[in-house]
């Protein structure tokens, strides 16, 4: 057993906070976080990892306050940080009777498919990413009279963090520049920046009235990269960015940013790509963390669950960005590697320290 999952051990025999201790074991076991993995992980039978995880104490639902106190501490009046809101998918196969699981797409497939429609807010700086809060989202059929859209979801994820943490630009994708979306900013005094659809039309000052594929402003020549202009929408001024990217295949698109900010292209181009934090973190949470694995069928059991990967993957950012890692996956490597010892423990000892923010 490694020196950190010894530590582990230890934690959850001998600490009255069971939330740090299954956090804590989250990014122990390298495996599936189901309790029977924790169990061979760790060298403790079943019954003993069931009766400790299973009823964990109330102060392991997520605790909002101690993210938003993360954010204060990292948060400058010269670097005020953006808040990013998406949605994604975590797959429950065809386990209907789990509260909140629903029928929605899955992007990652382009297939719909049965689970939770998780939304999370995160918040970042450009160099620490901490995520906020989530909710979830089911569709007409599941939810009855207490139907809410995604982008009412949104609208309450986004309005709480500000609340909170401070006036701060939102990043969204192309979902939420709906004009509904667009009023809400516009209503709460909210700058944004999101993808916005190509056929979307728009009215500049020489009164041509286009969709912004069409448009003559944002017509990129030969190796440019981007291009912006400034048009209206329901007569609100805006700043539309042309950017050529490339996609998985190789191919080049061009996809179309807008935003309340006036900026050059080259850096509303930048400012949108700071939105992939949450892809890293949805990635890290479901490739490293479990972010699917709970086999819970109680919504509380779910809602700590992702708290706990929450509190796990923010513990191992604040590590990356103190030893000034590419990834949390670096961190986790080095954490979980029993040849490098010395290096190991260094890490162990820190990771204890900040599993407990």
């Amino acid at each position: 057993m490694s020196d950190f999952r010894q530590r582990v051990l230890n934690r959850l025999q001998n600490c009255t906070s069971k939330n740090f201790a299954y956090s804590l074991a989250i990014i122990a076991n390298p495996h599936q976080k189901t309790y029977s993995e924790f169990s061979r992980t760790l060298g403790l039978k079943y019954r003993s990892i069931y009766d400790n995880f299973s009823s964990l104490a109330e102060d392991a639902n997520l605790n909002e306050d101690s993210f938003i106190g993360l954010v204060l501490q990292h948060r400058t009046e010269s670097n005020s940080g953006k808040l990013i809101f998406d949605f994604t998918r975590l797959k429950k196969s065809k386990d209907t009777m789990t509260p909140m699981t629903t029928w929605d797409r899955d992007a990652r497939i382009n297939a719909v498919n049965n689970g939770f429609s998780s939304g999370f807010c995160m918040w970042s700086n450009d160099t620490i990413s901490i995520p906020l809060s989530f909710c979830f989202w089911q569709n007409r059929k599941d939810s009855g009279d207490g139907f809410e859209s995604k982008k009412l979801l949104a609208k309450e994820s986004i309005r709480s963090a500000i609340k909170r943490v401070g006036k701060s630009e939102v990043i969204v994708d192309g979902e939420f520049s709906t004009l509904e979306m667009m009023d809400f900013f516009a209503e709460e005094g909210i700058d944004f920046t999101a993808r916005i659809a190509c056929n979307r039309k728009v009215l500049t000052d020489d009164g041509s009235f286009l969709q912004l594929r069409l448009h003559k402003g944002l017509q990129l020549h030969k190796n440019q990269k981007s291009k912006a202009i400034r048009g209206y929408i329901s007569g609100r001024s805006y700043n539309f960015t042309a950017v050529r990217q490339k996609t998985r295949g190789g191919k080049k698109k061009i996809v179309f940013i807008v935003s309340t900010i006036e900026r050059s292209s080259q850096t509303h181009m930048k400012t949108y790509s700071s939105r992939w934090v949450i892809e890293k973190f949805f990635r890290s949470a479901k490739q490293s963390l479990g972010l699917e694995d709970c086999r819970s069928q109680k919504f509380d059991g779910i809602v700590k669950h992702i708290g706990a990967v929450m509190r796990s993957f923010t513990a191992l950012e604040l590590l990356r960005f103190a030893k000034r890692k590419k990834s949390v996956e670096a961190v986790l490597a080095i954490l979980r590697d029993k040849k490098r010892v010395t290096l190991s423990h260094q890490y162990a000892d820190l990771i204890e320290t900040l599993i407990e923010f």
